[in-house]
This record gives structure tokens, sequence and C-alpha cells, in this order.
């Protein structure tokens, strides 16, 4: 008999490849959502300096850019807050991609392992047909 080989062993390797593929991009999405974390972080902590009170306002222009200043800050913290929502959208829309290749891939694995346990069961199959035949001539040695 022949060496095993399962006949779709192609598309085995395509599916493992996509499960790569996704998880790579689900790990890079992760690593974008911590660095726009990190940036909302560093914009709240920017506001809550700005908040403190500052002893150089010795006019109303100097105290209304500081109001502008804040302003901007919380704008742009919003804005921020408002993309890491987009991008935690993309992660879990990706997440779903994710878990679908697994699934698709431990199909297949487990289509392969039936596969490879039945070419042993045949495999046996013909080795115990041998040995029965090994037997018969023998028996038919001795008594001939």
């Amino acid at each position: 008999m022949k060496a095993y080989r399962f006949s779709l062993e192609s598309v085995l390797e395509w599916r493992t490849g996509k499960e790569k593929e996704v998880s790579d991009r689900f790990n890079r999405k992760k690593l974008e959502i911590e660095e726009k974390n990190q940036e909302i972080e560093n914009l709240k902590e920017q506001y809550e300096e700005s908040k403190k009170p500052d002893k150089n306002h010795r006019t109303a222009a100097d105290f209304m850019r500081t109001q502008a200043y804040r302003l901007s800050l919380s704008d742009k913290i919003e804005e921020e807050n408002k993309a890491l929502q987009k991008l935690t959208a993309e992660l879990d829309s990706i997440r779903e991609e994710l878990i679908k290749a697994k699934k698709d891939k431990s199909a297949m694995e487990k289509l392969k392992e039936k596969d490879f346990d039945k070419y042993k069961e045949d495999l046996n199959h013909l080795e115990q047909n041998f040995l029965d035949e090994i037997a018969t001539l023998r028996h038919t040695r001795k008594e001939g």
C-alpha cells in the first residue's frame, strides 16, 4: 500500500494560511487600539495639567489662550474616542473572522484525522489478510 497522503492537504494548508493572516490582522489591530488608548491618556493628562492654576495669567488674552487650548484638547479627546470606538468595532469584526477561520481549520484537521484513522484501519486489514494467507499456506504445506 502506498504512503499516506491526505487528499485535501492543499485546502488544509490554505485554511491554515488564512487563519494566520487573520490572526496577524487581529494582533495588529489590537496594537493599534493600545496605541490609541495611550494617545488618549496623554491627551487627558495634558488636559488635567492645563486645569492647574497658573500664576502667569496676567492678562485676559493669556486666560483666553488657555481656555482655547483646553477646548482644543477636549475636542481632540472626543475625536480620538470616536476613532477608538471605530477601531474596537473593526477588532470585533476581525475577531469574528478569526473564530470562523479557526473553526474552518479545525474541521479540516478533524477530517484529516478521520481519513488517517481509516488509512491505518485499511492497512491493518491488509496486513491481517496477508498474515492469514501465510498461515493458510503453511497449514496447506504441512498437510500436503
